[in-house]
């Protein structure tokens, strides 16, 4: 009997550790992951189109900041930069951010020719307080309300935006607070 007893005791501690390695789909979800970040090319001549490529998962939003503005989970976006220049790739979900940069050099041409060029945005940075004295930038595409000096708040395109004065009434409207800057709940 007492034999019998030590052997289910030791069958249960056994299978204890397995029965919890088994059960990691019960775990709260990580940390959005950059699978690739990068330019083709790397480098360019003054002038020269590069282009960004990306593949990213778990994430709920992403925005690349150099004026790229909010991205899908997986593509590619053509920039021109007149210097070289960094872009930074910040995934966020309900787990927090995570970024990734890659760099753009521009090589100069022996000859200076002075070429003007256009930036390209998605339209101009929110106000820092708009009419109506309204504390919080909110996006229809993230369903996220910012600070309005929030990286990802500026880049928010301009359809997407939507302000309110108070914490509750971007609650009351659907809205949970960034969890990069971090918003009052």
């Amino acid at each position: 009997m007492i034999n019998r007893f030590f052997r289910i005791v030791i069958l249960v501690i056994l299978a204890v550790p397995m029965l919890l390695a088994s059960c990691s789909w019960i775990a709260a979800p990580g940390l959005p992951v950059i699978n690739s970040f990068n330019s083709t090319p790397a480098a360019v001549a003054e002038g020269s189109p590069a282009v960004l490529n990306w593949n990213v998962s778990n994430a709920t939003a992403l925005i690349i900041d150099q004026g790229v503005g909010s991205v899908s989970s997986a593509g590619t976006s053509v920039v021109m930069p007149a210097a070289t220049t960094v872009y930074t790739l910040t995934a966020v979900n309900a787990a927090g951010a995570v970024t990734k940069s890659v760099a753009v050099t521009v090589n100069s041409a022996s000859v200076t020719t002075f070429i003007p060029v256009t930036p390209v945005s998605p339209g101009p940075l929110p106000p820092a307080n708009p009419p109506g004295n309204r504390d919080w930038l909110a996006s229809t595409y993230t369903n996220e309300y910012h600070w309005p000096s929030c990286s990802i708040a500026q880049n928010i395109p301009p359809p997407s935006r939507r302000w309110f004065d108070t914490v509750n009434q971007a609650q009351a409207n659907g809205f949970h607070p960034c969890p990069v800057c971090r918003p009052p709940r």
